[in-house]
This record gives C-alpha cells, structure tokens and sequence, in this order.
C-alpha cells in the first residue's frame, strides 16, 4: 500500500547538484512531486518524487544525516 499520510522515504546526498539531477530525471520520468527548493532549517535543500507504487522520495542536501553518518560510519 501506499505510505500515507505524509509518510516518505528520505535520502539525503553529499550535495546540492545530486538533488538538482534527482529531480531533472523525476522531471524527464514524469514523476517529479516537487521542484528543488531551498527550505528553512532543517529541512535544507530538498526536491520530492513518486515512485511507481506513488510513494514520496525525498532527496535532501544539507539535513546533517550525510554528515553524521559520515561521523559514525567514516
């Protein structure tokens, strides 16, 4: 089933230019939810596609995951 009602998958990327590329593909697929947008801390950079099921795919630059990650993972 379908993740509702604002349920979403995250992934946040090491950059703003992964986020912009997410979304160009989403856009020529047909499937892009949201266009890139700058948004407040600590959302960050982010854009939002559906997949094939119509679940929300969120790619996000500068959310401090990646990072932290990083931090515990190296």
């Amino acid at each position: 089933p379908i993740m509702t009602p604002f349920a979403h998958i995250g992934i946040e990327v090491a950059n703003k230019e992964d986020v912009d590329a997410a979304a160009a593909q989403a856009e020529i697929e047909g499937c892009l939810h949201w266009p890139p947008t700058q948004m407040p801390d600590p959302v960050g950079y982010i854009c939002a596609l559906t997949d094939p099921d119509g679940n929300m795919i969120e790619f996000s630059f500068d959310q401090g995951v990646y990072e932290k990650a990083k931090e515990v993972w190296g």
